[in-house]
């Protein structure tokens, strides 16, 4: 693991966020932790679950890790199936979390990779 610090991310959620990350003049700037960072998903009928990638995929173009969000099944019962008009302009993640049906979710993080599960 980098020397970069972590810091748990409350609310709801059990992943890890870096305080901060080297600059190009090796000065610490902060970080935005992942779920509180703004995301812009385009108004549109779609899957829920289909919003939910779209959020990812934006999580990704911010950071340069790699997001997925959302499994499509849990418990054998599928998730996310239904359509329905959904977007988002400058909402934080967590925000759309909540609105896409998700009470309870659990963040995992590697150096590449951060996947946002159900619970």
């Amino acid at each position: 693991m980098s020397d970069r610090r972590l810091r748990i991310d409350s609310m709801k959620s059990a992943g890890r966020s870096p305080l901060s990350l080297p600059s190009s003049l090796s000065l610490r700037e902060p970080i935005t932790p992942l779920l509180d960072r703004l995301v812009n998903i385009q108004f549109g009928v779609r899957r829920r679950h289909g919003s939910a990638d779209l959020m990812a995929a934006d999580l990704s173009r911010q950071t340069g890790l790699q997001a997925g969000c959302c499994q499509a099944v849990i418990a054998g019962y599928p998730w996310g199936m239904e359509e329905a008009m959904f977007g988002a302009d400058h909402e934080p993640a967590r925000s759309v979390l909540r609105r896409l049906g998700l009470g309870h979710w659990h963040m995992r993080c590697d150096e590449t990779f951060c996947f946002i599960d159900m619970r």
